[in-house]
């Protein structure tokens, strides 16, 4: 049992970077992280941005929701539902300063 259980999450780690390196995306991962699938290669990749131009602050780059749907059960458990992500570099001292990246922007023709 615990061989089939590896066996998919293997199939399912081996799609998700398939698909990275098909559509030549770079995934962030966190802290600055990401995988890059450019020229059909995995690359990991450390993402360093320049200071945020509003107030100087570090840069992060990670998936910032943009869209959510906020639910309540009857017996008041609050969780929030993301409909939409969009890798960004996000300011660490406010992050309503943030800048949308191409997720695609080295990808080759």
């Amino acid at each position: 049992m615990a061989l089939f259980g590896f066996l998919v999450l293997l199939l399912v780690l081996v799609t998700s970077l398939r698909r990275v390196t098909s559509t030549q995306l770079r995934k962030p991962l966190g802290m600055g992280w990401a995988l890059n699938g450019a020229g059909r290669r995995i690359t990991l990749e450390k993402i360093e941005a320049e200071r945020c131009p509003v107030c100087g602050g570090k840069m992060r780059y990670r998936n910032k929701v943009t869209q959510w749907i906020d639910h309540r059960e009857p017996n008041g458990r609050k969780w929030r539902e993301t409909l939409d992500q969009v890798p960004a570099l996000i300011c660490v001292r406010n992050p309503k300063h943030w800048a949308e990246i191409d997720p695609a922007e080295d990808a080759e023709t």
